[in-house]
């Protein structure tokens, strides 16, 4: 169990799991509270993360290959610097794959230097980041087609092929 505190927020964020519980002050339970974000950390100052974190992208890879489990990581959600985030995008490095999606606001998909490992990124309509995530798969969600999609792809080549 984790507890993380945001001096800006009056909720405090104890996991003890991977759902999230949120306390105010009093140490009462609040429903439907909006995120605190990580702990804020000085200029500088570093939390430490980028190791633990490659530790467990090893550990998911392992997961993956053994039984095909497939993992997530809020990268916003972590208490991690700007300085260590980019950190981690530099020693993941990149692949052969990157894609750009324009659906519901622009979005990137970019294979890193270990197969298996997915960097995705979610930009709102001004361009800031919304969403990033190091995804742990075979092919990214984003990047999947969806059944209904691939339902109208047979009916639109039966059209073209009836014409």
């Amino acid at each position: 169990m984790t507890f993380e505190s945001d001096s800006l927020s009056n909720l405090s964020l104890i996991r003890a799991s991977n759902t999230p519980a949120y306390y105010d002050k009093e140490n009462k339970h609040v429903d439907n509270a909006d995120p605190p974000g990580p702990p804020l950390v000085n200029a500088g100052e570093e939390t430490g993360n980028v190791r633990p974190l490659l530790h467990e992208l090893q550990h998911a890879l392992r997961a993956l290959i053994d039984d095909n489990t497939e993992r997530q990581i809020d990268l916003r959600s972590l208490p991690l610097t700007s300085f260590e985030e980019a950190r981690i995008e530099t020693l993941l490095g990149s692949g052969e794959v990157r894609a750009l999606i324009n659906s519901l606001g622009n979005s990137e998909v970019r294979e890193t230097a270990f197969a298996g490992v997915w960097v995705v990124t979610h930009f709102n309509e001004a361009g800031d980041v919304v969403g990033k995530y190091i995804e742990v798969t075979h092919c990214p969600w984003l990047l999947q087609a969806q059944r209904e999609d691939v339902r109208d792809a047979v009916r639109r080549l039966e059209r073209l092929l009836d014409d």
